[in-house]
């Protein structure tokens, strides 16, 4: 995964008279989440350029949190990240206490702060509650469409014609299951968005790729989660910079008003 910090990064290193070109795709999965659930508010917030972490960071503490109190953002970055896929309060408290740094709240506390965050951004809720819905449109081969998805027999079509698919679902005992090589899984509405999240979230940054391998001063070379990395001359190095990031900043045709921003470097040595 090649984290920031890790030393393996600085062994990869661009040849004399190249850079390294570093651009992040800033909170591609929460900005996605939020324009798939019509939440307004964080979507604003987004377009703003507001910290998000600290904005809830703050709603949590009852004070200012700035990016200057670490610990209190990365509360507040946990809860954005994790409490929109359906975390539970426990799971919320041992991912608070198993990261970096750790962080240990009460089961109180952690129980707060989910039902803080389902009744700050309440769309997001309903937005399960929507996928549930369409697990049984999926179920009952019921043709229906949501945002840029298509829903039908047991798949979700993307807007880029791949697919989302869950072979044999069923629905037994209350839940929902589909069939793998491991044999049946279960699936239910906050797992639902997640799935569609993160593809819609991979699309995104994959037409980003192949509008910056279109420019003519650089290659794409890899990719690490959320970042692209490409390689070019040094000569110019700085417009280059900037016409990545533009390309990074730029959202869909399927979903223009989603607010996109990225943020970036240049290198000789893919250590950032």
């Amino acid at each position: 995964n090649l984290p920031r910090g890790s030393k393996l990064r600085t062994a990869i290193r661009a040849p004399e008279g190249q850079r390294l070109f570093i651009a992040d795709l800033s909170n591609i999965e929460a900005r996605m989440l939020a324009w798939l659930a019509k939440e307004a508010d964080l979507l604003d917030a987004f377009a703003q350029g507001k910290d998000i972490y600290c904005e809830f960071a703050s709603q949590i503490y009852g004070r200012t949190i700035t990016k200057e109190d670490k610990l209190e953002r990365y509360v507040g970055k946990t809860a954005i990240l994790g409490l929109g896929y359906g975390m539970g309060h426990v799971k919320f408290q041992d991912t608070l206490k198993s990261g970096s740094p750790s962080v240990d709240v009460s089961d109180s506390t952690a129980a707060q702060i989910v039902t803080q965050y389902r009744s700050t951004y309440p769309n997001i809720p309903m937005l399960w509650s929507r996928a549930k819905d369409l697990l049984f449109d999926m179920l009952n081969q019921r043709t229906t469409a949501y945002g840029p998805l298509s829903i039908e027999k047991s798949r979700v079509v993307l807007p880029n014609e791949m697919s989302l698919s869950y072979p044999e679902l069923q629905y037994i005992g209350g839940e929902f299951l589909y069939s793998t090589s491991k044999g049946k899984i279960r699936t239910y509405g906050p797992r639902l968005v997640e799935n569609i999240i993160q593809a819609l979230a991979r699309i995104v940054i994959t037409e980003q790729i192949l509008e910056i391998q279109k420019m003519p001063q650089c290659n794409v070379v890899m990719q690490v989660h959320d970042e692209i990395i490409a390689i070019g001359s040094e000569a110019g190095e700085n417009d280059t910079m900037e016409e990545i990031l533009n390309i990074m900043c730029t959202a869909p045709s399927w979903c223009k008003d989603l607010p996109l921003d990225a943020e970036g470097g240049i290198s000789q040595i893919y250590d950032k």
